[in-house]
């Protein structure tokens, strides 16, 4: 939106970024967690690393993937 205001108001001519080509994803597999290999892990994770709980919710809740 900010390139596109900037366009507008005349300071410039194009969005550079629309010039950045797009990595493809590779989305063949969807696996998901089945209720008991996450209270498996959650309790390795309790036990082994408490401090890495949080990123462990933040995973599991918002669909990342090992490679981000």
């Amino acid at each position: 939106m900010t390139y596109r205001l900037a366009i507008r108001a005349g300071k410039m001519k194009e969005n550079p970024a629309r010039l950045v080509q797009h990595k493809t994803e590779n989305n063949s597999r969807v696996r998901f967690l089945s209720f008991e290999e996450e209270s498996k892990l959650r309790k390795v994770i309790r036990e082994q690393s408490p401090e890495y709980a949080p990123q462990f919710d933040l995973g599991l809740h918002s669909g990342l993937r090992p490679g981000e």
